[in-house]
């Protein structure tokens, strides 16, 4: 990354990334409701989404 990124960029994406593999993205109860509210649905697992995405683009 030293031939890309300034050091301090690099160092937050290592945190970052670092955290992400520590805790994941959890979302808060105010962000489900917000999320419920913008897609008029509640949002669905990253596995619901992979499962209809590989059914839909199976049937084309």
């Amino acid at each position: 990354m030293k031939t890309m990124l300034p050091a301090w960029h690099a160092l937050d994406l290592r945190l970052m990334f670092a955290r992400y593999q520590t805790d994941g993205a959890v979302a808060t109860a105010g962000d489900i409701a917000h999320l419920t509210k913008l897609l008029g649905r509640a949002p669905r697992s990253y596995a619901a989404f992979a499962k209809d995405a590989a059914t839909q683009w199976a049937n084309g």
